[in-house]
């Protein structure tokens, strides 16, 4: 692995700090008592970050049959099994090649954030591996790993099951997100906000009624993704890594808005990429869906915004309302995660207040035929 360029103190890099990187120790992490080092190999360096038991070389093996389930082009995700016999989803990037310095930061960085959630509508974080230590004849690449999630993600999930309401779902992913944002040490921007990075899980722990779970995974992967896309084609453009159709119009044309790449990703990106992917989950396909990406591109261009879905029962009026606010191109007036969240909890509200009412309905026709019966 070519760390050459990599400059930066671990630990600063991890954690978001500025960096002395002309000094052998970091006054930030003097200061925060945090190990100041420069060694990014795998063999030691990078695992010293996190808990022993984060560290899991040695407790997987990826054979070279193992079932491929996700090929992005810059990351692939492989089902096996760890010793113990717990499926798990290994994520390795550029497996078939050696990473980008700067990639390699990110995906250090997305693993530290990672590692630090607790929260149950997030995917825990069950460690990290060495790609050339698990699976013979690899890269050595940092692997990202996590609980196989046997229910796919959202939009499989709602495809296999049309008859559940969605919108519990929604609360748990908005959720999801304000907790991100409200991070003790911090907001934590996801930045990735679509359907495939939703997974449906069960587990007590969320919902002890037994219904499905939504779980957020993939933070930062645009952003690694981005910088394999600079070093092979020379830019930097988010515009036409394949998720336009979910981006904040100043993260795709950041300049227009006054701002530098660096500056567009803010939580009012995110709660804009939220609502995106609510259009996204609630008609089942992407948004502007049946556009081709020049079209949407134009609309998007203009500060355009997809058309009200004809044949959708799930948006009503106050949703598209907030739908279209949440989508506004001055991000300072999109409305707050916790209007987002009354809404939701609003519409579960009327939708258990309307399967009441048939459910009265039904029984007092029921009883009403029985006694008609009687009767005669």
């Amino acid at each position: 692995m070519d760390v050459s360029n990599l400059s930066r103190c671990l630990s600063c890099c991890a954690r978001k700090w500025s960096c002395d990187g002309a000094y052998p120790a970091c006054a930030r992490c003097q200061q925060e008592a945090a190990e100041c080092f420069y060694d990014w190999s795998l063999d030691k360096g990078i695992f010293e970050l996190f808990p022993p038991w984060a560290n899991l070389n040695g407790r997987i093996t990826l054979e070279r049959g193992a079932q491929q389930v996700a090929n992005g082009g810059f990351a692939r995700v492989y089902r096996t099994r760890m010793n113990s016999g717990d499926l798990v989803a290994v994520k390795v990037f550029f497996d078939h090649r050696r990473p980008p310095a700067r990639a390699l930061e990110l995906s250090v960085r997305e693993a530290f954030t990672w590692h630090r959630l607790d929260y149950p509508n997030i995917v825990p974080f069950l460690g990290i591996a060495d790609y050339a230590k698990v699976c013979p004849g690899g890269f050595p690449q940092l692997c990202l790993v996590s609980p196989w999630m046997s229910d796919g993600n959202v939009m499989e999930y709602l495809r296999a099951n049309p008859s559940i309401s969605p919108f519990p779902l929604l609360l748990d992913i908005a959720n999801a997100v304000d907790y991100l944002h409200s991070f003790p040490s911090g907001p934590i921007i996801h930045g990735d906000l679509k359907g495939n990075n939703i997974l449906i899980g069960f587990d007590p722990s969320c919902h002890p009624n037994g219904r499905p779970c939504a779980r957020l995974i993939d933070f930062g992967l645009a952003q690694i993704i981005e910088i394999g896309m600079q070093d092979d084609i020379g830019t930097t453009s988010t515009a036409y890594n394949g998720n336009a159709r979910w981006l904040a119009f100043e993260r795709i044309f950041p300049q227009k808005y006054g701002l530098r790449q660096s500056e567009s990703k803010s939580t009012m990106s995110d709660i804009f990429e939220l609502m995106r992917t609510f259009l996204e989950i609630l008609t089942g396909g992407p948004p502007f869906q049946g556009m081709p990406d020049y079209a949407y591109l134009a609309e998007v261009l203009r500060g355009s915004n997809p058309e009200r879905p004809v044949r959708c029962h799930w948006i009503d009026d106050d949703l598209w309302r907030l739908m279209s606010d949440c989508w506004s191109g001055v991000k300072e007036a999109r409305p707050s995660l916790d209007a987002v969240r009354e809404d939701l909890q609003e519409s579960i509200s009327l939708e258990v207040r309307v399967l009441n009412c048939f459910s009265i309905t039904v029984n007092d026709s029921i009883e009403l035929a029985i006694g008609t019966i009687r009767g005669f």
